[in-house]
């Protein structure tokens, strides 16, 4: 039997694992049905083994042909990110996006000329988040999910959604450590905005716990460590955080939350 509405959708996509929540007619977060898939470690693309895995995904929480949109949010893994100062001479869009531009050549050299890049300007005065994803990834997920007829209404990273859920949480001179599975994403706040942003591989993935990456990471800051302690936020079933010596910490959520709905806290 078919819907009499459109499905609304949220969609965690990560480096290792996809996840798919059906929500609730009307609802931003009540989840009525939903679907996991683990991303193979086969040879092919990146993109083609992660679409791959967000179809197994909406298959397991029933997705079928009918019509729907979807939020999905990336994992920090897949999204590049860089904060650019300030610039009186460079106000317009196009030309912080050419700026952005520019600085992800340099960083990333021939393999930014596959990346879309997105600025987030903060206003006069302020620095621009720019963030750099891989075109071919955005246009496998796409794929994927036209073919359960769904289309994609809104692509957030990671860092981005959660600011906007944690909006009025977050102090003005704040640091925030974002943990996943294998990664810990740390932003620097001054004065309500990102100033410095640092994504590093630690947890599961690496030899050095989340909580030594953030200390090591605020120790070079050139706006040092925040007055009160770091906020951190958990991503993921197996994201973990451990004490640091040193280190004042404040769970946001001392039980990890979905990716897909990172952006809801």
């Amino acid at each position: 039997m078919s819907r009499l509405w459109a499905e609304s959708w949220r969609i965690g996509l990560g480096a290792d694992r996809v996840e798919a929540l059906r929500l609730r007619p009307f609802t931003r977060a009540q989840v009525a049905a939903q679907g996991s898939a683990s991303v193979d470690a086969g040879a092919a693309p990146l993109a083609d083994r992660v679409a791959a895995a967000l179809g197994l995904a909406l298959a397991d929480a029933g997705a079928g042909a009918g019509r729907g949109s979807a939020t999905v949010v990336l994992s920090n893994e897949l999204v590049h990110y860089a904060v650019l100062p300030w610039q009186a001479g460079i106000t317009r869009p196009a030309e912080v996006q050419a700026v952005a531009q520019l600085h992800f050549q340099r960083l990333l050299g021939d393999a930014a000329q596959t990346c879309s890049v997105q600025c987030h300007e903060g206003g006069w005065g302020q620095p621009v988040l720019a963030c750099a994803v891989d075109n071919a990834l955005v246009d496998a997920m796409r794929a994927a999910l036209a073919e359960r007829g769904l289309k994609l209404a809104s692509l957030q990273p990671l860092l981005m959604a959660a600011a906007n859920g944690l909006r009025g949480r977050l102090a003005d001179d704040a640091a925030l450590a974002i943990v996943e599975r294998d990664r810990v994403c740390l932003a620097r706040w001054s004065g309500g905005r990102p100033v410095e942003v640092a994504s590093r591989r630690a947890g599961a993935g690496a030899n050095t716990p989340p909580g030594t990456v953030v200390a090591q990471e605020l120790a070079l800051s050139e706006h040092g460590a925040p007055a009160q302690p770091v906020d951190v936020l958990l991503v993921g079933p197996q994201a973990r955080w451990s004490a640091t010596d040193g280190l004042g910490a404040r769970l946001l959520n001392p039980t990890p939350g979905p990716l897909a709905l990172a952006g809801e806290a």
